[in-house]
């Protein structure tokens, strides 16, 4: 494991949505439960603060999605993807005609959407929220002319 006393100068950015450490599949559009991968392989590093160090790891299989999500709610996660990376990634964003955080929010969005809509009705501004997640969504898609 690789142990980094200070964040790396350039190509190192702090995650903000989960949907960041996910792709989709092939011949996919939406980012549901079905649709997505995690990016296996990419660089992260995970803030220790306690160490108060950055430790550097590889997505694997053996990653939960529950870990991640706890990492990236608490702000501890950056992104250090390779060059190879770092292309996949710019033929998402030019593909989808957005720029790279507003593309992320759209999948995050939709990733939330599926949680919601199969939750329960508990009268807690519940309808509300699917109309926003909702809208959110339509936003942020590409329109066709």
């Amino acid at each position: 494991m690789v142990v980094h006393e200070k964040l790396p100068p350039k190509g190192c950015w702090k995650v903000k949505y989960v949907s960041e450490l996910y792709q989709l599949k092939p011949r996919k559009r939406q980012m549901y439960r079905d649709n997505r991968e995690f990016r296996y392989g990419i660089r992260y590093l995970i803030y220790s603060r306690y160490a108060r160090v950055w430790y550097e790891r590889e997505l694997t299989d053996q990653e939960t999605e529950e870990n991640l999500e706890y990492y990236v709610a608490m702000g501890w996660v950056w992104l250090w993807p390779t060059e190879e990376h770092q292309e996949k990634i710019r033929e998402e964003v030019e593909a989808n005609g957005i720029s790279y955080f507003a593309l992320r929010y759209r999948q995050q969005q939709e990733m939330e959407w599926e949680d919601l809509k199969d939750g329960r009705n508990d009268g807690n501004g519940w309808h509300f929220r699917v109309k926003y997640t909702r809208e959110q969504i339509d936003k942020l898609k590409k329109r066709k002319k």
